[in-house]
C-alpha cells in the first residue's frame, strides 16, 4: 500500500486515477470491512487503483479519542488489500472546505478520482453539513461513479465506532470483538519512560493512551504482538492500564505497560500490538515498593495460570 501524508492540501498531487472512499476508519470493524471489499470491487471495474481519504489527526476533543492507534489501522488496511492512503491534518483549511469544493478542487482536480464508495452515515465538509446522498449526487453530476454502501446491523443495532468504544470502556471485550470481525486490540509507540517497572525487576513497554479509548483501569492477562504485528506469533504478557498511584502519586495520565515474562530486547519507537484477555484486579496504591513488587509477582503468576 502507498501511503501519502499531506501536511496541507496544497501538497496534494495528481495520482494514478482512483476509486476513494472518505473516513476515519477508525478500528476497522465489519461495517468498514464492508466498504473495502465494495471499494476493491468498484477499483476494478473502472480499471483504478483503491484509495482512502482520512485524517492523520481530529478536532482536540474529548469524545473523538480513538479506538486504534492510526498506525494500526494503517497497517490493517494495507492487510485487507487497500493500494493507496492519502491523509491530511485536520487544519483550519480542511475544516472550513464544503463538500462541493472538497470534490471539485480536491478530489478530481489533485487527486484524479473517477469514482466514490461511502458509507450510508458518513457525512462531509464543513460542519459535516454533507450527507452521504447529496454527496454522492454531486459526485454523478460531474462524471463520477457512485456507490452508496448500506449500514451493517448487528443484534438490532448499527455496527460504529462509537459504539465499540461503549462496550471497550465497560470491558465487554467479546461483544466487541464480535463486531469488529476480530479480537479487540490496542496498542502504539512504544516510548521511553523512567525506567521504573526495570528497578522493580519487572521491565514493562510503556505506551501513552491520552488519545485512545480503553477498557477499564488495572490488571490483565494479554498476548502480545511485536514486529511483524498481526503475524499469528504472539507472546504472554500481563499489561497494566492505569495512572501508577503507587510510584507517581497525583499523575492523571492512562499509561498502558507491557511486561513480557522470559523476555529481553529493546521496544523503544517500535509498534506493538496488545491483546488483554483477561481482567485480573482492578488498580490500586500499595503502602511501599516492596507490596508493589510482591503484588506483581503474583500478577504474573496468575496471569501465565491462563
Amino acid at each position: 500500500m502507498i501511503a501519502r501524508h499531506y501536511s496541507s492540501l496544497a501538497e496534494v498531487a495528481p495520482a494514478s486515477p482512483l476509486v476513494l472512499s472518505i473516513g476515519i476508519f477508525d478500528g476497522l470493524h465489519l461495517g468498514h470491512l464492508r466498504i473495502l471489499e465494495t471499494l476493491a470491487a468498484e477499483a476494478q471495474k473502472q480499471q483504478a487503483l483503491s484509495a482512502i481519504w482520512t485524517f492523520s489527526s481530529l478536532p482536540p476533543k474529548a469524545e473523538r479519542r480513538r479506538l486504534q492507534h492510526p498506525a494500526l489501522r494503517d497497517l490493517r488496511l494495507a492487510q485487507f488489500g487497500l493500494q493507496e492512503l492519502h491523509s491530511v491534518g485536520f487544519t483550519p483549511e480542511v475544516a472550513s472546505l464544503s463538500a462541493a469544493t472538497f470534490l471539485e478542487a480536491v478530489l478530481i482536480e489533485r487527486l484524479n478520482v473517477r469514482g466514490i464508495v461511502l458509507g450510508e452515515g458518513a457525512r462531509l465538509g464543513r460542519d459535516r453539513e454533507t450527507s452521504a446522498e447529496d454527496f454522492l449526487e454531486l459526485a454523478r453530476q460531474r462524471g463520477l461513479s457512485v456507490t452508496l454502501v448500506p449500514h451493517l446491523d448487528s443484534g438490532g443495532e448499527r455496527v460504529s465506532s462509537s459504539r465499540i468504544k461503549r462496550l471497550v470502556e465497560n470491558n465487554e471485550l467479546s461483544e466487541a470483538a464480535t463486531l469488529l470481525g476480530r479480537p479487540y486490540t490496542l496498542g502504539g509507540v512504544v516510548r521511553r519512560d523512567q525506567g521504573r517497572g526495570r528497578e522493580l525487576g519487572f521491565p514493562t513497554a510503556n505506551i501513552g493512551l491520552a488519545a485512545l479509548i480503553h477498557p477499564p483501569t488495572g490488571i490483565y492477562s494479554a498476548k502480545v504482538f511485536l514486529s511483524p504485528v498481526f503475524s499469528p506469533a504472539s507472546l504472554p504478557a500481563v499489561v497494566y492500564l492505569g495512572t501508577r498511584p503507587t510510584l507517581l502519586p497525583g499523575a492523571i495520565e492512562v499509561v498502558l505497560e507491557v511486561h513480557i515474562p522470559n523476555w529481553s530486547g529493546e521496544l523503544v519507537g517500535k509498534l506493538i500490538e496488545v491483546q488483554p484477555l483477561r481482567f485480573l484486579r482492578p488498580q490500586r496504591r500499595f503502602q511501599s515498593t516492596e507490596e508493589l513488587q510482591t503484588q506483581i509477582a503474583r500478577d504474573i503468576a496468575a496471569a501465565l495460570q491462563g
